[in-house]
């Protein structure tokens, strides 16, 4: 028998036991350790059923393609019902995101530049680097001029984010996030180890907190994050209704469970293991 086979036998069989624990449940009046042995059957259906689909997930390149073309879908739809956007499925690309002035209004516009290349041709983490450093700096002063030929005032710098896939798992991205610049730096695309517990965006005209994730593969070294067209695209992206004008705050913690607070004109500088804030210079537009 095969291994997703066993793990399918073993999820059934705990099903059932599950489903005689809840039988024998009502006979002993809830009894302690009936509730106790439903609890474990539950996990037990839990770890067998994630194993299980992640057995069939691994199984081959067609059901991995075909999970995650199905996935992706589903999402799709969900966010064009809820009227939010969506990342594209494609694995490879830049975007430029800016916020204009429409009048009194903030306008949040992004644009995807797709990069098509041969990963075949990718040997090590190092031929990666220097391949996306460059087409980097090329499409980021592209899209940023692209961005002033429009009429509208921009309201802070616009920020260039890079999705780069990992040549070695088709499940590891990584991700260059920085605002614009005449002059780009990167020193390597090193993890860093710090973490923000949370996120949460803030505003005088809501009442309630809107809390924002973001994905481990943006914890990079020398990464810009939290700058304001971030934080309009990731409310762009999410379920919750809210305000957005450059009033609001975001409120983080870090893995010292330390607050910090920052106002629209602020955005955070990674390192290996801590931060800085550093400040939008508006003189520049």
């Amino acid at each position: 028998m095969s291994e997703t086979n066993t793990c399918i036998s073993y999820l059934l069989h705990s099903v059932s036991q599950l489903f005689s624990c809840c039988y024998h449940s009502e006979e002993d009046d809830y009894s302690n350790s009936s509730t106790l042995y439903g609890l474990l059957c539950y996990s037990k259906c839990v770890s067998a059923s994630q194993r299980c689909s992640d057995d069939m997930y691994n199984s081959s390149d067609f059901m991995h393609s075909a999970c995650d073309i199905f996935t992706y879908m589903f999402q799709w739809t969900n966010a064009m019902l809820c009227c939010k956007r969506m990342e594209p499925m494609e694995n490879f690309w830049i975007r430029s995101s800016s916020i204009r002035n429409n009048y009194g209004e903030c306008l949040y516009t992004c644009e995807y530049e797709y990069i098509q290349c041969d990963q075949s041709l990718f040997t090590t983490d190092m031929s990666v680097y220097n391949f996306a450093v460059i087409k980097f700096k090329k499409l980021a002063k592209k899209l940023s001029d692209e961005l002033h030929k429009e009429r509208l005032p921009i309201l802070c710098k616009p920020s260039f984010v890079m999705k780069i896939p990992s040549i070695f798992s088709k499940t590891e991205y990584f991700v260059i996030s920085r605002l614009w610049s005449a002059f780009y730096q990167f020193p390597t695309f090193e993890k860093s180890s710090l973490r923000f517990l949370s996120i949460e965006y803030a505003h005088p005209k809501m009442e309630d907190r809107i809390p924002l994730k973001i994905d481990p593969c943006w914890y990079i070294v020398r990464n810009e994050l939290f700058m304001a067209s971030m934080i309009m695209h990731l409310l762009e992206h999410q379920l919750e209704s809210y305000h957005f004008d450059m009033n609001y705050t975001l409120h983080l913690m870090d893995n010292n469970i330390q607050m910090h607070t920052l106002t629209s004109d602020q955005y955070v500088v990674l390192e290996n293991d801590r931060f800085f804030i550093e400040k939008d210079q508006m003189a520049l537009y």
